[in-house]
């Protein structure tokens, strides 16, 4: 059977699959009733958007900067746990994708330094696109074969196609060289499968950010800053909403733990890389881990520790609350990311789309602000822009790209989400994101009459 991969639903159900069950909960399932985890997607529904008309599209710049680096577009990857559970080759995979998301040719007087260097968009008047005017979501060009695959490590992986094709979109003939246009940023998870210094090592020059938890060791928090800084990683986003793990059924009926030839690698002991030769009981194991491991008494003086340890720009991960945002800028931190752990932690928190208005106002403008949970469509980046985020992080539907393809998967991922972002925004009357504002969206009024 062959199935043409479209948009992000596609990718999920053809992960589905391919991944060994307990692989594929652990990375969709959220906690308890998972009333916060369809909401995260549904409550974008309830904001509506309203066009601009008649405002020149004919070129449209997606580009924008975070924390002070450019990046192409506002769509950065969110952090992951574990990704070789999903591709062999895991985060080394992913950091390859979202930096070279976008091969590009170039013509006349556009050069690679000139659109690297600030970071401008492509417009098809400079750049020959796959697409030769502006496109509908541009969807996997190759027909991906599903087939029995081969297992590894207890999980399914799929192999590449069997002539040895290149699965990438058709691309014009060079005339004057090709280069990487500027790709997007990945966030590396504390708990990765891939080591700090790895995933540096395979990314090259993409833009990285590093995941931290607030270790009971508070030398093993120290020694992972120390060795991002050290590896060229931009910023710390810190996670404040897990003092303990969510309670997330799918994880403890399923007894959840490593496939056997994996740990986290940012970790020497068997007992801090969750290491499947160490016994976390007959329940989810990462919550045993977490129990174990990480601090629950961490509070604002652990956070005032933390921004006295690096020069590095640190951002909350977690904040739903505007006093808790305020109280965040109070103690110098430099971002904010409006997150609810992708619906993994505490159910019956709001969507982060109906939170992020309140943290916006809140911060006054003083630190950036960011928003993941729920985005699955280029019209989601639109709105979550429109009620002030600076960007957005995309976590799942870069690990069904992973799972499905490696990384041609996670690149054909994040371009469909941008190409989706571009229509948007053309359709919006928005010819860069500087034009999105919050005119271009509205409660729906008949989602109001329901609070």
């Amino acid at each position: 059977m062959f199935t043409r991969l479209v948009c992000i639903s596609d990718y999920e159900q053809h992960a589905k699959s391919i991944l060994q069950k307990s692989i594929y909960d652990y990375y969709r399932s959220g906690a308890n009733d998972q009333e916060t985890l369809a909401d995260n997607m549904a409550a974008f529904s309830r904001w509506k958007l309203y066009p601009r008309m008649l405002r020149n599209v004919a070129e449209i710049d997606l580009s924008t900067s975070v924390l002070g680096q450019r990046v192409s577009m506002p769509i950065c990857v969110g952090a992951t746990a574990m990704q070789c559970m999903a591709h062999v080759d895991g985060e080394l995979a992913t950091v390859r994708g979202s930096q070279c998301m976008n091969m590009c040719t170039l013509q006349g007087t556009v050069g690679c330094e000139a659109a690297v260097g600030t970071g401008a968009g492509l417009s098809s008047s400079s750049v020959p696109r796959c697409e030769q005017q502006l496109p509908a979501p541009i969807a996997s060009q190759e027909q991906v074969e599903v087939e029995k695959p081969k297992e590894q490590w207890g999980w399914q992986l799929l192999l590449a196609p069997a002539d040895g094709a290149e699965r990438s979109r058709p691309v014009p003939a060079a005339s004057s060289g090709s280069c990487r246009s500027l790709g997007t940023g990945m966030m590396l998870s504390s708990w990765a499968t891939s080591s700090i210094e790895e995933v540096a090592e395979a990314g090259g020059e993409a833009l990285r950010w590093l995941q931290l938890y607030i270790y009971k060791d508070r030398d093993v928090t120290k020694q992972l800053v120390r060795r991002a800084e050290r590896m060229g990683y931009k910023a710390i986003f810190v996670t404040v909403d897990t003092p303990y793990l969510g309670n997330r059924f799918d994880d403890v009926r399923n007894r959840f733990k490593l496939p056997p030839q994996l740990r986290m690698k940012n970790f020497e002991s068997n007992d801090l890389a969750f290491s499947p030769k160490e016994n976390f009981g007959d329940n989810s194991g990462l919550a045993a881990y977490v129990a174990k491991a990480i601090d629950p008494s961490i509070s604002w003086e652990d956070i005032k520790w933390l921004r006295g340890l690096t020069s590095l720009p640190i951002v909350a991960k977690g904040i739903l609350r505007g006093d808790d945002a305020r109280e965040a800028v109070k103690h110098g931190l430099d971002g904010i990311l409006v997150s609810n752990h992708g619906a993994r932690q505490l159910d019956g928190v709001p969507a982060t789309i109906d939170a992020l208005p309140e943290i916006v106002e809140a911060v006054e403008g003083k630190v950036e602000v960011f928003l993941d949970g729920g985005v699955r469509k280029g019209t989601d980046v639109l709105k979550a822009l429109a009620l002030g985020a600076k960007a957005v992080f995309v976590g799942r539907p870069i690990i069904w790209g992973l799972a499905s393809q490696g990384e041609k998967g996670v690149q054909d991922v994040l371009e469909i989400l941008k190409e989706e972002f571009r229509l948007a925004m053309a359709l919006s009357g928005c010819q860069n994101v500087k034009a999105i504002d919050k005119t271009l969206v509205r409660k729906n009024p008949l989602a109001l009459s329901k609070i």
